[in-house]
């Protein structure tokens, strides 16, 4: 994409020292103007969104947030693994070591800012502060993520060749496996140095080209420190693209290899039940470890990167989205359905008074997946045939379904206060707990629900039809009503983090001075628990992040609700396991 005539003579004046100067005095924090090298047409890209003291102070707090993992893991995998693990934990701790690493080179020491979908950016960290050289910077980083990489690569090596018998002709000898290690950390660990040695001469001349062609580059693409590691990404590409099927054929062979001879095949006998079953679970274990932050992770960073190469306005991301929130919606319906077949109308589990408030719960995540899913599914027609499905009727699905949601957020804050509850004053709790009729507290969560529509068209007065230009629930929704909202989730989502932290700590102390918790109390606090953190992380954390406007909700579609409803997938599948 090319800029118009004008702008072209514009940026002619690039070369002239003097402007360059005026330009580099600018605000850089995505501020945008008339005075600026950035066209009054790149106003609806690049809008303010975070200043770089914001941007610098979440990437450092990722890093704190990754000590604390790291380091609740390293005790996990030292001190509280089966012995049977063997020589297995170091591959978990040498992954678990080059991912922190990683996090912390990337968060603290480099710190980029990206400039998409120019192959460059700006380092902000303490690196640059100390004076070391962007591709320095660059190369250890690179060298790091690699590493980690690599150490992926050797935890499946590792299960592979103990998976497998020692007549297979896959089973290898141990020099032949240190040397493929060897090769795997060698070659990922350097992977960025054909860029580095095939990088622009001049920088400068380089900034100063890709002004003359590139519609909306970086603001401070001008900065001293911003550094164009490729002026096009063809030549590396197919590089690229070569290391990521060098790494995928690696682990796909090895991890469909072990998962054949654990699952499915009847050929092997000279593993014991005991022995298949142990190795079936630590396999599980490391396909979920990586699957995790595949999915909420690389997965979105892959998306960005190549749609903002691609096209701004690729709609793909769209439909991922809201096919996404489908899934999840009708693989939640199923385990629910499954949940309360199996202990309302088998084994009478309602009965008891632990489980009356979770099965509540489980039968309000039912109802919510079946809106969540016709929203999602409308959302999808209104977008394609508008004349067939107006956006109002989405909405208005989007309201009820909003509604349902609140119901049942706030049944999980009454849940979280329950079990605390019901673990610190456990006596006093089951002696008045009956004295409260359920029919109260249903009542209250539904009057929850109902204040949603209350404010949406009372308070802030909405009248249909709807504004256009919308695609989703959020961007149609008064403002007010979203300050309303926003306080409702920070209250209940507050509350549910607390107490659910309370009845942590609760267990921890009871766990650490050996005391026993009756069976039925132990999986309805820890149901509890899971609900808490699914809360925290699927929709306190977003909710934190998106209202900066990091995400363009126009053009991705009902990222809150897809989040929530994955959430919801998750407690349900821990829900069926633990039941």
């Amino acid at each position: 994409m090319r800029v118009d005539a004008t702008h072209n003579c514009a940026l002619d004046i690039m070369s002239n020292p003097q402007e360059i100067a005026r330009l580099l005095a600018e605000p850089t924090n995505y501020t945008y103007n008339e005075l600026s090298l950035i066209g009054s047409s790149c106003q609806h890209i690049h809008i303010p969104r975070l200043t770089e003291a914001e941007y610098v102070f979440y990437l450092h707090l990722i890093t704190l947030l990754s000590a604390i993992v790291t380091a609740i893991a390293i005790y996990c995998i030292i001190f509280q693994s089966a012995p049977s693990m063997g020589k297995f934990k170091l591959c978990l701790l040498t992954l678990q070591s080059w991912t922190f690493v990683t996090d912390f080179m990337l968060a603290s020491l480099a710190t980029p800012r990206v400039f998409f979908p120019i192959i460059g950016g700006r380092p902000l960290g303490i690196f640059i502060k100390l004076g070391i050289t962007v591709p320095v910077q660059l190369y250890v980083g690179f060298g790091c993520f690699g590493a980690m990489v690599a150490s992926i690569i050797l935890s499946f090596l590792y299960r592979h060749q103990v998976t497998v018998n020692q007549d297979n002709i896959l089973k290898c000898n141990r020099w032949f496996q240190i040397c493929v290690m060897i090769m795997n950390y060698v070659i990922l660990s350097n992977a960025l140095l054909p860029a580095l040695f095939t990088s622009p001469d001049s920088q400068l001349a380089t900034k100063i080209e890709i002004l003359r062609n590139e519609a909306c580059p970086a603001k401070d693409l001008l900065h001293p420190d911003s550094y164009v590691l490729q002026s096009s990404v063809d030549r590396l590409f197919p590089y690229f693209c070569g290391l990521v099927v060098f790494v995928g054929c690696q682990c796909a062979f090895m991890g469909l290899h072990c998962s054949w001879i654990l699952f499915f095949s009847t050929l092997t006998t000279k593993l014991s039940k005991k022995t298949r079953k142990m190795q079936a679970k630590l396999l599980v274990a490391l396909v979920a470890q990586l699957a995790i932050p595949t999915t909420l992770c690389y997965c979105p960073m892959a998306y960005f990167a190549i749609t903002t190469l691609v096209d701004h306005y690729w709609q793909l991301g769209y439909w991922i989205c809201t096919g996404t929130g489908i899934l999840s919606s009708l693989f939640t319906i199923g385990v629910c359905w499954f949940i309360m077949n199996k202990h309302t109308l088998k084994q009478k589990t309602w009965k008891k008074l632990e489980y009356q408030m979770i099965l509540l719960r489980v039968f309000f995540d039912v109802l919510t997946s079946i809106t969540s899913g016709v929203y999602f599914l409308s959302s999808m027609f209104t977008l394609s045939y508008s004349e067939v499905i107006p956006f109002d009727v989405s909405f208005m699905i989007g309201l009820i379904s909003s509604s349902l949601i609140e119901m049942r957020s706030y049944l999980a804050v009454v849940i979280a206060i329950e079990r605390s509850c019901a673990t610190i004053f456990s006596i006093h709790f089951f002696r008045y707990r009956k004295k409260v009729p359920n029919i109260s507290i249903i009542g209250f969560i539904i009057t929850m629900g109902i204040a949603l529509c209350v404010v949406m068209f009372w308070y802030c007065e909405l009248k249909l039809p709807l504004k256009e230009g919308c695609t989703n629930f959020n961007c149609a929704a008064p403002t007010c009503y979203q300050d309303y909202h926003a306080v409702s989730k920070t209250v209940y989502s507050s509350l549910n983090a607390l107490f659910s932290g309370i009845l942590c700590i609760k267990l921890v102390s009871l766990s650490w001075t050996h005391r026993n918790i009756q069976s039925d109390l132990r999986k309805a606090n820890l149901l509890s628990l899971t609900d808490g953190l699914s809360t925290l992380t699927f929709e306190l954390f977003p909710a934190m992040l998106f209202t900066k406007g990091i995400v363009d909700f126009n053009s991705i579609g009902p990222v809150f609700g897809v989040l929530r409803q994955i959430g919801r997938a998750v407690e349900a599948t821990v829900m069926a396991k633990l039941m």
